[in-house]
Parts: C-alpha cells; structure tokens; sequence
C-alpha cells in the first residue's frame, strides 16, 4: 500500500473516486447504526471541495482504497473523516492512514471524527492508533 498527499480540488478524477469510496463507506456505517444522517452520505462532489481538507489517500497499485481528509492550524489537526472502501476493512488501511495524519501533526492535538455511534470497526480503529472517544458536538443531523 502506497500513501500519497492528493489534492481532489486539481483532479476531477480522484474526487468522483473519493465520493464514491466515501458513500459506500458511510452506507456501511449508516447502516449498523441504523441511521442515514451522516452528512457526508448525502454529498456530491462539489460538497466535497467545499469541505476545503488536506488529503491523504492510500492506493493499492494504481486503486484508490481509502483516504483521510483533515484542516489544521498552527496548535492543532482535526480529522473531518476516515474513508475505507469496504472491501479493504480491517486490512490496514484506515489505520495506516491515521498514522501518518499523526506523523504530520507534531506535538500539535490531533481529533479524530465524531460519531453518531461507536461501532465495533470504529472503536477498534480508534484504540489501535490510540484514540479515546471524547465529547465533541456532532454535526447537524448526526444525532
């Protein structure tokens, strides 16, 4: 697995790659928690850019698998979202990803996503890279 900075705003290709990893990856979580509210289920690819987040994305061969999308500033980092495609789950990939998020963070904070719900690949991908859930305020038609 390769893991590259990647810019969706400047390739039209690698964004309509990224939405379509990112819904099928929230259909998965909406659906074992039983609620479609997770906004960015419902995005299109210009929601996406508007999000303006630093990227990082991990390939197998030349295939987008999953992606980390995060803003940050001079005290912290704050991850907006985790993407896996669902067939890659469990294998290293979001976690390989959070990784090198971490790496880039320093000594600043760093903040994983929020979730409506704690689900069983959520929580095991938060204890490996050695997050906690904390309260945060979740966005609008997250619970």
């Amino acid at each position: 697995m390769r893991i590259r900075q990647v810019n969706p705003n400047t390739e039209q290709e690698l964004a309509r790659a990224l939405l379509g990893i990112q819904h099928a990856a929230y259909a998965l979580e909406a659906a074992l928690i039983d609620d479609d509210r997770i906004p960015a289920l419902h995005e299109d690819v210009d929601d996406l850019l508007a999000a303006n987040l630093l990227w990082l994305a991990a390939f197998i061969d030349r295939r987008l698998v999953g992606a980390v999308g995060w803003s940050e500033d001079d005290e912290e980092l704050d991850i907006d979202r985790l993407i896996v495609a669902p067939a890659m789950h469990r294998r290293g990939a979001g976690s390989a990803l959070i990784r090198e998020v971490q790496l880039r963070a320093g000594n600043r904070a760093s903040w994983c996503p929020p979730a409506g719900a704690i689900t069983r690949p959520r929580r095991c991908t938060n204890t490996w890279v050695s997050y906690t859930q904390t309260t945060r305020r979740l966005s609008p038609g997250c619970g």
